[in-house]
């Protein structure tokens, strides 16, 4: 843990600076996703560099995709997402178009003293290399749409933006059932959900306040020769071969 007089920046030699508002605000969690690490990778930023309302609207998209029962699509994000630099952070805003995936945008993040709550971890927590991206003050990334022709047909683009959905905080469950985390309280416990009422819904209703109010944990037992929530989703992270013990 750093010290009180301790900044996030520079950067440790072998360890990745995190931010306590990660976890708390935008359902990210450890090990990485591949998808998440590949969207850092392809706009050559380090996670360091992310500024907690830009993390979430990634990982609010990566969640919405599959719970739709899509994969995520870099093509998708991009047309609807463009990277921002706000010194000293990078961070995504919505493309100025009618289309989007997220109907409200949150003005801030949970806590006000974000900036001052972080803490270290070994590089090789995050398999592979990360790129620091240098930018001057007032310097603006070039972040081109991709052609409308690319995404206007696309299954995916089409499921996001007939129903826009919000950035929340998704349960545990829910998020291990996705594929999006590995951090599960109990490998013969299946993460199921239910309505209080019974009523049908889908995972993505979690994304909708006036719907995920009443979405419950309903916990179960596995059934006997039904492979656990973490090993039939364990191909969706970036994992380091020396913590693969740890995480299964």
């Amino acid at each position: 843990m750093p010290s009180e007089r301790e900044i996030a920046f520079p950067l440790k030699d072998d360890k990745i600076t995190l931010f306590a508002e990660f976890f708390r605000f935008c359902n990210f969690l450890l090990p990485i996703t591949i998808f998440c690490k590949s969207m850092l990778d392809e706009y050559a930023v380090y996670i360091s560099q992310m500024h907690p309302l830009g993390l979430a609207k990634l990982r609010h998209f990566e969640y919405a995709c599959l719970s739709l029962g899509f994969l995520p699509e870099p093509l998708v994000f991009r047309a609807l997402y463009s990277l921002v630099w706000k010194t000293p952070f990078f961070t995504f805003d919505r493309r100025s178009t009618d289309e989007t995936c997220l109907r409200l945008v949150p003005a801030s993040c949970r806590g006000k003293d974000w900036k001052k709550k972080f803490f270290y971890v070994d590089a090789n927590v995050i398999p592979g290399e990360m790129h620091w991206r240098a930018m001057s003050a007032k310097e603006k990334v070039k972040d081109v749409a991709p052609p409308k022709a690319e995404y206007q047909e696309n299954a995916l683009f089409k499921a996001l933006t007939t129903h826009p959905s919000e950035i929340t905080i998704v349960p545990d469950g829910a998020l291990a059932l996705v594929g999006m985390s590995l951090c599960w309280r109990d490998v013969q416990i299946y993460p199921a959900l239910r309505t209080a009422d019974g009523s049908p819904f889908t995972r993505a209703d979690l994304l909708y306040p006036e719907r995920s109010s009443s979405i419950l944990a309903a916990d179960r037992p596995l059934h006997p020769g039904e492979d656990n929530i973490l090993r039939a989703n364990v191909s969706n992270f970036l994992i380091s071969p020396s913590h693969m013990d740890r995480v299964l």
